[in-house]
């Protein structure tokens, strides 16, 4: 018997990884996919970008679940990249 039971938050970086994490995933949960948008200002993190967001939101669209975005741009750059500026320096 199939049990629609467990919610899942799947990590959508706009690639094939994530996007085959987030299929399997909705196929034996509620799911939803979240893409970190490390940008501050639009700028300062290449990680992501609009190409990831927008390639993520697709894939979310084609299996049915939300999409959200999540800007942590200034917090990442307050806690992680300041913290190994001053480590490193």
């Amino acid at each position: 018997m199939h049990y629609m039971c467990a919610k899942v938050a799947v990590a959508m970086s706009g690639g094939v990884d994530s996007a085959v994490a987030a299929y399997l995933a909705s196929r034996e949960r509620s799911a939803a996919g979240v893409t970190m948008d490390l940008r501050s200002n639009g700028i300062g993190c290449e990680e992501t970008t609009e190409n990831d967001i927008s390639g993520a939101a697709t894939v979310c669209k084609m299996l049915g679940i939300p999409h959200f975005v999540a800007g942590l741009g200034e917090a990442f750059r307050k806690t992680v990249v300041a913290d190994f500026i001053a480590a490193y320096e």
